[in-house]
């Protein structure tokens, strides 16, 4: 049984100088098991690539030697591909524990110039190609959490309140959700977010559970993001927009494509209206008032 006191495995996934060793020795109480470092130890030096296998069977005897002995365990790696991740679980498959991956959300830009500053021999020309894989993280891996990070001074926390229940609202959210990721946003997402021992809990423990994880990132964010599909949106969309205006968080809200028609609580009770096809122009940094009068509300 998976619960609370269930020994934690946190992955990092980021870019190459996104900071993700940095995060790794602020958690308190870890065992980091570094593949820079393994690489230092093996071979002199981390920016030597060495033989993988041999590497990888170092990470994996000290991910699992500490999970056994109850320890929280951060396997600070790239973790770009899908296959990378669903190594490392299959690799902790026989163990109960919490794993969650934790997503660092630097920009490219940031990561280039955090790469001159900390001296190592890679040039910069081989690290950028990294970024242009794209093989996001997705619950469907086996992970109990995605969570973000960024150590982008300016930062903002935003709340994805969406459907996603039905295929095609899923995808587009969680679209959206990369796009504010790879500009160095933290998106919290519910869906990405499972409750320990879920299926040992009554229903109605469950539902409370998951109820105030949501509303605790309510209250954190700095804005929620309101996917709007027309008049007639899932209840619990409606509930978070309505919460958010209620306690003062800006609302915005993303036409999605082919939307004619809005609720006009929503569309009243939104700081922002914006249409699908403009939300990467606008200025997420200073959250201007815009609304869209020509929406239908009648």
């Amino acid at each position: 049984m998976i619960d609370n006191k269930s020994p934690k495995l946190i992955v990092l996934y980021g870019g190459p100088a996104a900071g993700k060793s940095t995060y790794a020795k602020s958690i308190a109480g870890a065992y980091v098991v570094s593949a820079d470092e393994i690489r230092y130890r093996l071979y002199g030096s981390q920016d030597k690539f060495g033989n993988g296998e041999e590497i990888w069977k170092y990470i994996v005897n000290e991910i699992r030697s500490n999970l056994t002995r109850g320890e929280t365990v951060v396997y600070d790696a790239c973790n770009l591909k899908r296959s990378y991740r669903m190594d490392v679980l299959d690799a902790v498959k026989d163990i109960e524990c919490w794993k969650i991956l934790i997503r660092i959300n630097t920009p490219i830009g940031v990561c280039q110039h955090q790469h001159k500053q900390r001296g190592r021999n890679i040039p910069w020309e081989i690290l950028k190609k990294y970024f242009d894989i794209k093989e996001y993280p997705d619950m469907s891996e086996g992970w109990d959490e995605i969570k973000d990070k960024s150590f982008v001074p300016w930062t903002k926390r935003f709340y994805l309140a969406s459907p996603f229940f039905e295929g095609e609202a899923r995808e587009n959210a969680m679209k959206i959700s990369e796009w504010f990721r790879e500009n160095g946003y933290e998106v919290f997402v519910p869906m990405e977010h499972k409750i320990p021992n879920a299926w040992d809990l009554p229903n109605y423990a469950w539902g409370e559970s998951v109820f105030n994880v949501d509303i605790d990132n309510l209250n954190a964010c700095s804005a929620v993001i309101c996917l709007s599909y027309g008049r007639i949106s899932s209840a619990g969309t409606n509930f978070e927009a309505g919460y958010a205006y209620g306690i003062g968080k800006p609302v915005i809200v993303i036409e999605m494509p082919g939307v004619e028609l809005m609720s006009l609580m929503l569309s009243n009770g939104s700081h922002a209206v914006i249409r699908f096809e403009e939300f990467q122009s606008y200025d997420w940094e200073n959250l201007p008032k815009e609304i869209d009068k020509n929406m239908e509300q009648k």
